[in-house]
């Protein structure tokens, strides 16, 4: 019954979730880019200059790494309910029990395994899988990439309408850019994906 619980995705998965990980975090060392520059840092030797260059370019790097965190998370979320609904089969066909059961095998198997989640919050968290899962459905999953303003939460709000809005968009617009809330967000109104 160990290997019920091996959360394994396929490799065409597996490879897309590399792929983000691997464009996110970098570590940012001011003085050292500063350094680098070198005829440029005289031209600018201020160091206020520098200091505010620095800021925007921490802020910058911030936002990035949290556009990426927040597609690794929906990827996350996905696959750990894709796996969660395949493991409830595979117990219920192993062990012969019904589904409730099957769910309440596993749901004490990851409580025990952190002992710092609630049944509760587990629950809560789950709910937010399958409206994530959902989500991806929907748009599919080499949408993501494209999803730059919304975070597992944020999905978990958005309603029915704004989700179809959001597959309409993508529908007119493959391989584009979600664009973001300063830009006009497009779950606000419709109107801006028929006038394309």
């Amino acid at each position: 019954m160990q290997d019920v619980f091996d959360f394994a995705i396929d490799w065409s998965e597996k490879k897309h979730m590399t792929e983000i990980s691997l464009t996110g975090y970098k570590e940012n060392n001011c003085q050292e880019k500063i350094e680098s520059q070198g005829d440029l840092a005289e031209l600018s030797s201020s160091d206020v200059l520098q200091n505010i260059n620095c800021l925007y370019e921490n802020a910058c790097t911030a936002e990035n790494e949290r556009v990426k965190a927040n597609q690794v998370e929906i990827l996350c979320w996905r696959n750990f309910i894709i796996e969660l609904d395949n493991s409830i089969d595979e117990i219920m066909i192993k062990e012969k029990v019904g589904m409730k059961k099957a769910k309440g095998l596993i749901y004490d198997f990851i409580l025990a395994h952190n002992p710092d989640t609630k049944r509760n919050t587990l629950y809560q968290r789950i709910n937010r899988a399958r409206k994530v899962y959902e989500f991806t459905k929907k748009i599919g999953i080499d949408r993501i990439k494209y999803i730059k303003m919304y975070s597992a939460n944020s999905i978990l709000e958005l309603s029915d309408s704004q989700i179809q809005t959001i597959v309409n968009y993508f529908s007119k617009n493959p391989n584009t850019e979600l664009p973001n809330d300063q830009e006009g967000s497009i779950i606000d109104s419709e109107e801006e994906i028929s006038d394309d």
